[in-house]
């Protein structure tokens, strides 16, 4: 009995002691939601507290598995991701490489493209806040989303050349660091203006061939297997690496421009000069017993998608550059790394690899204004070997925008540039269409600079505004004026209608007009009218361009319609329409710096179609390059 009491003691003991522990942490409880409602008040919005209260829990879970949803999510994509990417390597990348392969491979075409069963795959997932201001908007919160991407598929790629040669590739690998940037929260669905994705850095991609590309040791073979990895990563780099992005708008109602979502300004402007390299590897080895080898040295330097090349210095291992300076538009200057490669020029065939080197930018302006030697690598430690290095020179500057300063850069006589205009094409309205294979593209250029294209947007009229029975009426008309002996050009002033269409009906003209096919008139008709109609055409495209003198320079705008051929647009074949010209003189005077035009831009007529006047909208802005401060505004 003694016992059973004991044991009766010490159970309830136990519960106690528990029930303590169960209310102790009830009382934590109690507090942290007192303390996350607390962070809640005080945060700028609901909607901004409720996704920074998630970032919180996205570290917790970025330390494990945080990227497992979205692997999962990509697993079950892939079929459909693998089809697109197929088609754009046959639709880009084949045409690319069919012009820049040798004679003996000329007709080189993908003949099979297996992308496999693995998806990419993202790791090491973390998700960031971060503030700026805007000038109408106040301080904007956004989030940056930063992960890995690595693919290291079982992709299988054949290639067929001339005479039934095949070319195959496999094991490809393509990883480096991505963000995803979501730049305004909004209080009400979808809690996003937008996002756009993008690489830092060109990605770094590895392949290794079979067939005859991996067997023969031919310099045809060789020089395709660095073009066809070139051409990848150029293509890459057009789309997606720095300053480029994949941009998607969610919430067309919010104030803020789309350029902060597909051109934001940039950090500032590196200018990198190449001063020297030593003891360089030999590229040109000397056929004569003791005489030393040398080479024909030259560096290409890459920041982003932006690259430059210096000029060669011929039969040296210690070259000197002269003038050899380099200006960068660099927008994440913590992110992004200036890449330096350096090759031996030769007259045939491929240039030879003498060593590479990798420079954070964030390096480039903490040693900015001094000459500093950099170590060369290659994969063999050839460079290690003989002590390779390369000389550079660094300079930094922020972009701002500021009335006052404007005025100063305006003034100032400098063989560097001192500021830079942005010019952001909206759209064109008023344009005529150009067919189901045609397209209108843009080119913009200023102070003499190299032009920069937009993207080729088709032009298309949907026929449902073409109304069918008010074209048959129509067209009836014409032709009893016609029947009546009424000039065609009368007739296109009382019906307001283009002559053409008027000629399109007197066509039809049969010795019998009783027996003339109505509904043949009305066809006619009706694609005439379809000729008068006018598009508009979106780019939401941003372009940059540095100014030494914003009072003299100007930007112009070229309007070109393109045809495709062999499913292709071809710039060669492309035809100017249009020509518009802003001077930046404007921006210089306008107190923000800024101005949203619409500009004339009078398009030619045709047999169809009266001349007509385009409308071209743009938005303008010139910022200063300055060391001492940045200000930031609305774009």
């Amino acid at each position: 009995m003694g016992n059973a009491v004991g044991v009766e003691c010490v159970d309830r003991d136990k519960h106690d002691e528990e029930c303590k522990k169960l209310k102790l942490l009830e009382e934590e409880v109690a507090r942290l939601k007192d303390r996350l409602s607390e962070r809640i008040r005080r945060s700028p919005s609901p909607a901004t507290a409720a996704l920074l209260d998630s970032r919180r829990l996205g570290d917790l879970l970025c330390e494990g598995t945080s990227s497992h949803w979205l692997n999962q999510l990509l697993r079950h994509l892939w079929p459909s991701i693998s089809k697109f990417v197929e088609q754009k390597l046959r639709d880009v990348v084949e045409p690319a490489v069919q012009q820049a392969v040798p004679w003996a491979l000329k007709g080189i075409h993908f003949e099979k493209i297996d992308f496999g069963s693995t998806p990419v795959q993202f790791q090491n997932m973390s998700l960031k806040p971060y503030e700026y201001q805007t000038a109408d908007e106040g301080e904007i919160q956004g989030l940056q989303l930063t992960m890995d991407m690595v693919y290291k598929g079982d992709a299988t790629i054949f290639l067929s050349a001339v005479g039934g040669v095949k070319i195959g590739v496999s094991d490809i690998q393509l990883s480096d660091r991505m963000v995803v940037e979501m730049p305004q929260l909004l209080p009400h669905p979808p809690f996003l203006f937008g996002f756009s994705i993008y690489f830092p850095n060109p990605p770094k991609i590895e392949m290794d061939w079979r067939g005859l590309a991996n067997m023969l040791d031919l310099k045809e073979f060789k020089v395709l297997q660095n073009m066809a990895r070139n051409i990848v990563q150029k293509q890459i780099c057009n789309a997606v690496v720095l300053p480029n992005r994949i941009s998607v708008v969610l919430d067309r109602t919010s104030t803020l421009s789309v350029f902060w979502l597909k051109r934001p300004h940039p950090d500032g402007v590196l200018a990198v000069t190449v001063v020297q390299a030593r003891r360089l590897m030999v590229g040109d080895p000397s056929w004569i017993p003791g005489r030393p080898g040398t080479s024909d040295p030259y560096v290409q330097v890459m920041l982003g998608s932006q690259e430059f090349k210096t000029a060669t210095v011929k039969k040296t291992l210690e070259p000197v550059w002269k003038d050899q300076k380099f200006e960068f538009l660099v927008d994440v200057a913590d992110e992004q790394d200036l890449i330096l490669e350096v090759f031996d020029e030769d007259m045939v065939g491929e240039h030879d690899f003498l060593g590479a080197a990798t420079i954070p930018v964030r390096e480039l302006i903490d040693r900015r204004g001094t000459n500093f030697w950099r170590p060369l690598a290659d994969p063999n430690g050839k460079c290690r070997e003989l002590g390779s290095e390369i000389q550079l020179h660094s300079s930094w500057r922020l972009v701002c925008l500021d009335y006052d300063l404007a005025q100063t850069a305006a003034r100032a006589r400098s063989e560097d540039p001192s500021c830079e205009v942005f010019v952001g094409v909206y759209a064109a309205s008023g344009l005529p269409p150009v067919g189901p294979q045609g397209a209108y593209w843009l080119e913009v250029a200023a102070e003499g600079l190299a032009p920069q294209a937009s993207k080729h947007v088709q032009a298309l009229v949907d026929p449902a505004a073409v109304d069918g029975a008010a074209a048959a009426a129509q067209a009836h008309k014409v032709m009893q004026l016609i029947r009546a002996g009424v000039e065609e050009e009368v007739i296109s002033d009382v019906l307001d209608i283009p002559v053409g269409v008027v000629q399109a009906c007197q066509k039809e003209r049969q010795p019998n007009m009783d027996r003339c096919p109505s509904a043949r008139i009305a066809d006619h008709h009706a694609a005439a009218l379809m000729a008068t109609k006018r598009v508009t055409i979106t780019w939401e495209q941003g372009f940059v361009f540095l100014l030494r003198d914003p009072r003299q320079a100007a930007v112009t705008f070229k309007l070109f319609t393109d045809v495709k051929a062999d499913g292709e647009f071809h710039k060669g074949s492309s035809r100017a329409v249009g020509e518009a010209t802003y001077a930046v003189q404007q921006l210089v005077d306008h107190p923000k710096n800024t101005d949203d035009v619409e500009l004339d831009v009078e398009m030619p007529g045709d047999g169809s179609a009266a001349a007509a006047t385009a409308k071209l909208r743009a938005r303008m802005q010139l910022r200063v390059l300055t060391q001492d401060r940045v200000l930031y505004e609305e774009m």
